[in-house]
């Protein structure tokens, strides 16, 4: 018994041992030979009856079927170039999304092909993903992607898709036709309508609209129009128990399918770059970058940049940072200005005659409002921020006296009173893991 296997787009194996596919194959009578057809020579199979070759696991009923199913098998034009055949017979693919309804589309469109799972072989091109956009509860229009991705399996169960995958073609109206032209669809026609209240006569009906994987169109006529609405509703057995929510109005047979001339939003909401890589705007001397991680700002040769933060999992899945509106002009406050400005009244935290300065209190005036004499203890375990001042403010007849748990302070006498009054700390450098701390000068606090 002769075993040959298909092995991959460009090899194939006969009774276990792998050939190129370079080889062609003539009946005689009830046998067949198979040869190199670059070299005629080259016989890889004497004249042999039919019912003694296995291809692929199985035996032929003739000479003539065997021979037709080796010619795939044993031979391809490009076995040297990625296996594709040359003479492959291309068919185009249209992919049907269902309706659209996100402001921003595209986002849309990438979550329902990712939804369900689509083959693409090496011969399906050109491939089209299409979907018909809805507002206010009409199709205004049909929307076009034009696949770039290659063959594979993708969305569910497997390779995921982005936005980078697909070509945005100019969007067009939809036309009856492409109702008409779709696979996993079911088209119930109600006649005639002449008043267009297709509402009430599908509610005097019954109708089995319970499967997942389809999708269903009712069609009328009024006026010699024919019209299409899609049902949106739960898949379900319904019978007189419709709402106008359960349709969108979808196409009908006085639209002409032609492009729709885009607005400047939804070209700019159309293209990939805008969500994957970066939109520039230019004026002049000045350039504007927005991307996924923030904004650049550069004028000249200087640049200012605001950054994103990436969301923790524990985050709210929506937070929203309002503006206020102001009567006069305005000017945001940063993080280094609003903690040199806040006061923090520390009388409450003094047990004992003690306060103990906390990491937070670094960029803030600590004002203390009483009577009596006080210690302010800077202990090692405090940390800061580069660039923050400590300052006190004694508001009252109570002294404050900076006080250690033990490590030294460097100062010269003249630059650090014991007691401190309206003072202010300047920058602390900690060396050799807390064992001492040096103080800048002290100045008056503003």
């Amino acid at each position: 018994m002769i075993i040959i296997n298909t092995v991959s787009d460009t090899r194939f194996s006969f009774n276990g041992i792998e050939y190129l596919k370079n080889y062609t194959s003539t009946v005689h009578n009830n046998s067949l030979s198979i040869f190199n057809c670059y070299e005629r020579k080259d016989v890889l199979l004497e004249p042999t009856p039919y019912n003694q070759v296995t291809l692929d696991g199985q035996i032929y009923s003739s000479a003539s079927g065997l021979h037709a199913a080796l010619l795939s098998v044993i031979y391809t034009r490009s076995t040297l170039a990625g296996g594709t055949d040359y003479n492959q017979d291309n068919r185009g693919k249209k992919i049907y999304l269902g309706s659209i309804t996100e402001e921003i589309y595209p986002l849309e469109v990438i979550d329902k092909i990712n939804a369900i799972t689509t083959t693409i072989t090496a011969t399906d091109s050109p491939v089209l993903f299409w979907g018909n956009r809805v507002v206010n509860g009409q199709a205004v229009e049909k929307l076009n992607y034009l696949w770039m991705g290659g063959k594979g399996v993708f969305g569910a169960g497997g390779q995921s898709v982005n936005l980078y995958d697909l070509y945005a073609l100019p969007i067009s109206n939809l036309s009856t036709e492409d109702i008409l032209g779709l696979d996993d669809t079911v088209i119930n026609p109600l006649g005639e309508i002449p008043d267009g209240d297709f509402l009430t006569v599908i509610n005097q009906g019954y109708w089995e609209l319970n499967l997942y994987n389809k999708t269903y169109f009712f069609s009328y006529t009024t006026d010699d129009v024919l019209y299409f609405v899609t049902f949106v509703g739960e898949p379900d057995i319904y019978e007189g128990n419709f709402t106008e929510d359960d349709f969108i109005s979808t196409a009908n047979s006085a639209q002409i399918p032609e492009p729709i001339i885009p607005t400047q939003q939804q070209v700019t909401a159309a293209g990939s770059d805008i969500y994957n890589l970066s939109h520039l705007f230019y004026m002049n001397n000045e350039a504007i970058k927005v991307s996924g991680i923030g904004l650049d700002y550069k004028r000249d040769t200087k640049q200012k940049d605001i950054r994103f933060e990436q969301p923790n999992n524990n985050d709210a899945e929506i937070v929203t940072y309002t503006i206020p509106a102001k009567a006069d002009d305005d000017t945001f406050a940063m993080k280094s200005d609003s903690k040199k400005q806040e006061l923090k009244i520390i009388d409450s935290f003094i047990i004992d005659g003690l306060y103990t300065i906390v990491n937070d209190d670094f960029g803030k005036t600590l004002v203390y409002n009483g009577a009596e004499n006080i210690n302010m203890l800077l202990s090692t375990n405090v940390s800061y921020e580069t660039g923050y001042f400590l300052n006190f403010l004694q508001a009252s007849t109570g002294n404050i006296e900076l006080v250690t748990d033990g490590f030294v302070l460097h100062h010269a006498p003249d630059e650090l009173p014991i007691t401190y009054g309206f003072y202010s700390l300047a920058g602390v450098t900690i060396l050799e893991e807390f064992s001492a701390m040096v103080f800048g000068k002290l100045k008056l606090a503003d």
